[in-house]
């Protein structure tokens, strides 16, 4: 996925989705989710999931929200 210059930086603790696969979560700020939103509705694909580079510490990859 290209970078677009389009870049935000949050803090959040990781959470563990309950079921017995375990897949794991961060939660976006409420602010920077409306904005996201707000400004790249038109990129949605499917069911409104958005593609995005994520990036903590060294590692990355490409995953959606």
């Amino acid at each position: 996925m290209k970078n677009k210059g389009i870049k935000y930086e949050f803090i959040s603790k990781v959470w563990k989705h309950g079921s017995p696969a375990g897949w794991y979560f961060i939660s976006l700020p409420q602010e920077s989710s409306k904005e996201i939103r707000e400004n790249l509705k038109w990129q949605e694909e499917g069911w409104g999931r958005l593609k995005v580079s994520a990036k903590t510490g060294s590692s990355g990859w490409e995953t959606a929200i």
